[in-house]
Protein backbone atom coordinates (compact mmCIF):
# COMPACT_ATOMS: atom_id res chain seq x y z
CA UNK A 1 0.00 0.00 0.00
CA UNK A 2 1.28 3.44 -0.77
CA UNK A 3 1.81 5.41 2.01
CA UNK A 4 0.90 9.06 2.53
CA UNK A 5 1.17 11.90 5.07
CA UNK A 6 0.19 11.08 8.57
CA UNK A 7 1.84 10.36 11.95
CA UNK A 8 4.49 8.77 10.67
CA UNK A 9 5.47 11.85 8.76
CA UNK A 10 9.44 11.87 9.91
CA UNK A 11 10.19 8.55 9.04
CA UNK A 12 8.03 9.03 5.41
CA UNK A 13 10.55 12.02 4.87
CA UNK A 14 13.77 9.98 5.51
CA UNK A 15 12.58 7.32 3.26
CA UNK A 16 12.07 9.74 0.73
CA UNK A 17 15.67 11.24 1.38
CA UNK A 18 17.20 7.63 1.45
CA UNK A 19 15.60 6.63 -1.86
CA UNK A 20 16.71 9.87 -3.34
CA UNK A 21 20.00 10.07 -2.42
CA UNK A 22 20.28 6.08 -3.77
CA UNK A 23 18.96 7.81 -7.09
CA UNK A 24 20.80 10.98 -7.77
CA UNK A 25 23.88 8.83 -6.33
CA UNK A 26 23.75 5.75 -8.83
CA UNK A 27 21.26 7.54 -12.35
CA UNK A 28 22.85 11.16 -11.38
CA UNK A 29 20.01 13.96 -10.79
CA UNK A 30 19.19 14.91 -14.23
CA UNK A 31 18.46 11.11 -14.65
CA UNK A 32 16.31 10.89 -11.29
CA UNK A 33 13.04 10.29 -11.39
CA UNK A 34 10.39 11.89 -9.01
CA UNK A 35 7.86 9.02 -9.99
CA UNK A 36 11.04 6.69 -9.71
CA UNK A 37 11.59 7.94 -6.24
CA UNK A 38 8.07 7.84 -5.14
CA UNK A 39 7.42 4.47 -6.42
CA UNK A 40 10.92 2.89 -4.69
CA UNK A 41 10.21 4.46 -0.92
CA UNK A 42 6.30 3.71 -1.30
CA UNK A 43 5.36 6.80 -1.04
CA UNK A 44 2.28 8.83 -3.36
CA UNK A 45 3.74 12.15 -5.36
CA UNK A 46 1.34 14.25 -3.06
CA UNK A 47 3.47 13.03 -0.06
CA UNK A 48 6.85 14.11 -1.85
CA UNK A 49 5.47 17.74 -2.20
CA UNK A 50 4.25 18.34 0.56
CA UNK A 51 7.65 17.52 2.01
CA UNK A 52 9.58 19.12 -0.97
CA UNK A 53 8.82 21.50 -3.35
CA UNK A 54 10.99 20.01 -6.03
CA UNK A 55 13.69 17.79 -6.90
CA UNK A 56 16.14 20.73 -6.15
CA UNK A 57 14.56 20.61 -2.92
CA UNK A 58 15.07 17.04 -2.23
CA UNK A 59 18.84 17.39 -4.19
CA UNK A 60 19.29 20.68 -1.20
CA UNK A 61 18.18 18.45 1.80
CA UNK A 62 20.32 15.58 0.81
CA UNK A 63 23.82 17.27 1.10
CA UNK A 64 23.14 20.05 3.49
CA UNK A 65 24.29 18.43 6.23
CA UNK A 66 27.71 16.75 4.57
CA UNK A 67 28.36 19.93 2.51
CA UNK A 68 28.72 22.08 6.16
CA UNK A 69 30.91 19.04 7.79
CA UNK A 70 33.24 19.13 4.79
CA UNK A 71 33.68 22.88 4.61
CA UNK A 72 34.00 22.79 8.68
CA UNK A 73 36.88 20.20 8.50
CA UNK A 74 38.48 22.68 5.91
CA UNK A 75 37.77 25.26 8.10
CA UNK A 76 39.42 23.78 11.27
CA UNK A 77 42.36 22.86 9.36
CA UNK A 78 43.05 25.66 8.01
CA UNK A 79 42.31 27.42 11.52
CA UNK A 80 45.25 25.04 12.51
CA UNK A 81 47.92 25.27 9.54
CA UNK A 82 47.71 29.26 10.20
CA UNK A 83 51.65 28.91 10.79
CA UNK A 84 52.80 26.40 8.06
CA UNK A 85 55.16 28.63 6.31
CA UNK A 86 57.09 28.55 10.23
CA UNK A 87 56.72 24.59 10.79
CA UNK A 88 58.82 22.10 9.70
CA UNK A 89 57.79 20.03 6.49
CA UNK A 90 57.37 16.88 8.92
CA UNK A 91 55.14 19.10 11.14
CA UNK A 92 53.13 20.08 8.40
CA UNK A 93 52.37 16.74 6.39
CA UNK A 94 51.07 15.89 10.18
CA UNK A 95 48.79 18.18 9.90
CA UNK A 96 47.28 17.73 6.51
CA UNK A 97 47.63 13.99 6.68
CA UNK A 98 45.02 14.01 9.58
CA UNK A 99 42.92 16.44 7.61
CA UNK A 100 42.99 14.21 4.28
CA UNK A 101 42.12 11.09 7.71
CA UNK A 102 39.53 12.69 8.73
CA UNK A 103 38.08 14.00 5.19
CA UNK A 104 38.36 9.94 4.44
CA UNK A 105 36.56 9.32 7.84
CA UNK A 106 33.46 11.55 7.19
CA UNK A 107 33.72 9.87 3.56
CA UNK A 108 33.42 6.42 4.92
CA UNK A 109 30.28 7.39 7.27
CA UNK A 110 28.51 9.58 4.81
CA UNK A 111 29.58 7.36 1.39
CA UNK A 112 26.31 7.78 -0.47
CA UNK A 113 25.82 11.70 0.05
CA UNK A 114 29.46 12.21 -0.59
CA UNK A 115 28.86 9.92 -3.75
CA UNK A 116 25.92 12.42 -4.59
CA UNK A 117 28.00 15.05 -4.64
CA UNK A 118 30.92 13.65 -6.48
CA UNK A 119 28.61 12.29 -8.98
CA UNK A 120 26.62 15.57 -9.73
CA UNK A 121 29.32 17.91 -9.97
CA UNK A 122 27.13 20.11 -12.69
CA UNK A 123 24.40 20.83 -10.05
CA UNK A 124 24.16 24.03 -8.80
CA UNK A 125 24.47 22.99 -5.25
CA UNK A 126 28.13 21.18 -5.81
CA UNK A 127 29.60 23.88 -8.05
CA UNK A 128 28.13 26.29 -5.24
CA UNK A 129 30.25 24.26 -3.15
CA UNK A 130 33.20 24.12 -4.73
CA UNK A 131 32.80 27.70 -5.13
CA UNK A 132 32.76 28.23 -1.05
CA UNK A 133 35.86 25.27 -0.29
CA UNK A 134 37.86 27.24 -3.02
CA UNK A 135 36.89 31.10 -1.36
CA UNK A 136 37.43 29.69 1.88
CA UNK A 137 40.87 28.09 1.43
CA UNK A 138 42.00 31.26 -0.69
CA UNK A 139 40.80 33.26 1.78
CA UNK A 140 42.76 31.68 4.81
CA UNK A 141 46.01 31.45 2.25
CA UNK A 142 45.72 34.91 1.85
CA UNK A 143 45.72 35.82 5.57
CA UNK A 144 48.30 33.56 6.74
CA UNK A 145 50.54 34.79 3.68
CA UNK A 146 49.90 38.40 4.33
CA UNK A 147 50.30 38.00 8.23
CA UNK A 148 54.31 36.52 7.40
CA UNK A 149 55.01 39.16 4.78
CA UNK A 150 52.89 42.47 5.06
CA UNK A 151 54.23 43.55 1.85
CA UNK A 152 53.90 41.10 -0.19
CA UNK A 153 52.27 40.93 -3.72
CA UNK A 154 49.77 38.47 -4.03
CA UNK A 155 48.89 37.22 -7.99
CA UNK A 156 44.93 35.88 -6.97
CA UNK A 157 44.99 34.10 -10.24
CA UNK A 158 48.07 32.20 -8.77
CA UNK A 159 46.72 31.74 -5.65
CA UNK A 160 42.97 30.32 -6.90
CA UNK A 161 44.51 27.97 -9.05
CA UNK A 162 46.89 26.28 -6.48
CA UNK A 163 43.61 26.24 -4.02
CA UNK A 164 41.94 24.45 -7.02
CA UNK A 165 44.52 22.14 -6.76
CA UNK A 166 44.31 21.67 -3.58
CA UNK A 167 40.60 20.95 -3.62
CA UNK A 168 41.06 18.47 -6.47
CA UNK A 169 43.68 16.64 -4.51
CA UNK A 170 41.23 16.02 -1.47
CA UNK A 171 39.15 14.75 -4.36
CA UNK A 172 41.18 11.97 -5.57
CA UNK A 173 42.01 11.07 -2.50
CA UNK A 174 38.35 10.59 -1.46
CA UNK A 175 37.34 9.00 -4.75
CA UNK A 176 39.98 6.38 -4.22
CA UNK A 177 39.15 5.66 -0.79
CA UNK A 178 42.57 5.42 -0.05
CA UNK A 179 43.62 3.75 3.12
CA UNK A 180 45.25 5.38 5.94
CA UNK A 181 48.82 4.02 4.81
CA UNK A 182 48.13 5.56 1.02
CA UNK A 183 47.28 8.71 2.27
CA UNK A 184 50.63 9.14 4.27
CA UNK A 185 52.26 7.63 1.16
CA UNK A 186 50.65 9.58 -2.25
CA UNK A 187 49.55 12.65 0.40
CA UNK A 188 53.44 13.22 1.27
CA UNK A 189 53.95 13.99 -2.11
CA UNK A 190 50.97 15.99 -3.15
CA UNK A 191 51.26 17.54 0.10
CA UNK A 192 54.99 18.77 -0.59
CA UNK A 193 54.28 19.96 -4.20
CA UNK A 194 50.97 21.96 -2.97
CA UNK A 195 53.14 23.80 0.13
CA UNK A 196 56.41 24.89 -2.05
CA UNK A 197 53.61 25.89 -4.67
CA UNK A 198 52.25 28.40 -1.49
CA UNK A 199 55.90 29.07 -0.47
CA UNK A 200 56.56 30.31 -3.93
CA UNK A 201 54.73 33.46 -3.42
CA UNK A 202 57.42 34.55 -0.40
CA UNK A 203 60.21 36.76 -1.66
Amino acid sequence: MTRKVGSNSQQTKQQLLHVASMEFATKGFQQASLREICKKANVTTGALYCFFKNKDAIFHAIILKTKEMILQQIQMHHLHSNDFLTKSDDENHIQDTNTLEHLLTLYRKEKVVFDVILNNRNHPEVIALHDDLINTCSKQYKEVLTAYQKDIEIDDFALTFFTKMEIETIITCIQNDFSDEEIRYHGKSLITMLENAFKSFIK
